[in-house]
């Protein structure tokens, strides 16, 4: 399935003469993640590279370049990247730098240059969850920079606890659009918000991954 995605994505980046497109992926392997990256059509002159960062879902800990150096558009990345810190949903970003070297985020199209993974039993979102209608919305617990976003799918059994404030841990698979993220759940428990450790990074900080486009 990721793969026909990633096809797809390259096939409508190709079209568009005047974006570059970087699609990032992240996938279980081993003990580790494997993130790789795509680079797709015309770069901005005033783009010289990029780099990729790494983000963690849950766990206030701080950003991790999994790029020390810049990337030329010219070289895809493919690495075994081994958090020190399992069991949590990590999420990579790959931003693009100017000459000025100051980071500029990647479009207009759909979020593709954000991926993550969730191993080792990694609960994907913790939260609340209200039923929009034609979607559930998932409200983040607010310790811990927990994201929230969209359901896309859910397990039937939870249904009536929508809009009740009953907490659950939400496990599944995490992509990420237009509106943020989006979780294809498969699998939920019943959960508390509870504070573990002290957060380095603020809520905002974490919004910031999806809305700085």
């Amino acid at each position: 399935m990721r793969a026909i995605l990633t096809l797809s994505i390259l096939a409508m980046l190709a079209g568009q003469a005047t974006a570059v497109g970087i699609v990032t992926g992240a996938d279980c392997e081993g003990g580790g993640i494997r993130v790789t990256t795509t680079v797709a059509g015309e770069v901005p002159p005033e783009w010289v590279g990029y780099i990729v960062a790494r983000y963690a879902d849950g766990a206030c800990l701080d950003e991790f370049l999994l790029t020390p150096t810049m990337i030329p558009f010219t070289e895809n990345l493919d690495v075994l990247d081994e958090p020190d810190v399992a069991g949590i949903t990590y999420v990579y970003r790959a931003w693009a730098m100017d000459d000025q070297g100051e980071r500029q985020p990647l479009g207009p199209v759909i979020s593709t240059e954000m991926a993550a993974a969730s191993c080792q039993g990694a609960v994907a979102m913790r939260g609340t969850f209200e039923d929009w209608g034609w979607a559930m919305f998932v409200m983040p617990c607010p310790e811990n920079c927990w994201l929230g976003g969209f359901m896309e799918q859910w397990p039937e059994w939870i249904e009536p606890y929508a809009d009740t404030g009953q907490v659950f841990d939400f496990y599944g698979d995490l992509y990420f659009g237009f509106e943020g993220p989006l979780l294809h759940c498969f699998h939920a428990e019943f959960a508390n918000c509870e504070v573990v450790g002290t957060s380095q990074r603020t809520w905002t900080e974490v919004k910031r991954l999806y809305h700085d486009r």
